[in-house]
């Protein structure tokens, strides 16, 4: 683009604004290209413990320990998750809801 001063959207909003949009539109550019790759590596028994705690979970009756066990697999999968986002500058509990 030309000099940023003279574009043409600083004629409809402020500098402070502008900016703003400038920045959110690289920050769309980025969230379009950057991906996160995440494997689940389980022992078979695992696996197959971790469907069945699963089942029981949403089979309609309240199940504590299951409930439990799925919310534990949950938190260490989203741990890695926010670990990766940390290591790109973004800390996923200060950002605006989705």
């Amino acid at each position: 683009m030309a000099n940023e001063e003279n574009d043409w959207f600083t004629e409809f909003f402020n500098t402070e604004e502008a900016a703003k949009m400038k920045a959110r539109s690289k920050r769309i550019e980025e969230d379009m290209s950057t991906i996160y790759d995440i494997t689940l590596v389980l022992p078979r028994e695992q696996a197959i413990q971790a469907c069945q705690q699963y089942y029981l979970m949403i089979s309609g009756g309240y199940n504590e320990s299951a409930t439990e066990y799925i919310a534990s697999m949950l938190s260490s999968l989203i741990s890695v998750i926010e670990l990766a986002l940390l290591s790109d500058g973004i800390d996923p509990e200060k950002e605006d809801p989705v």
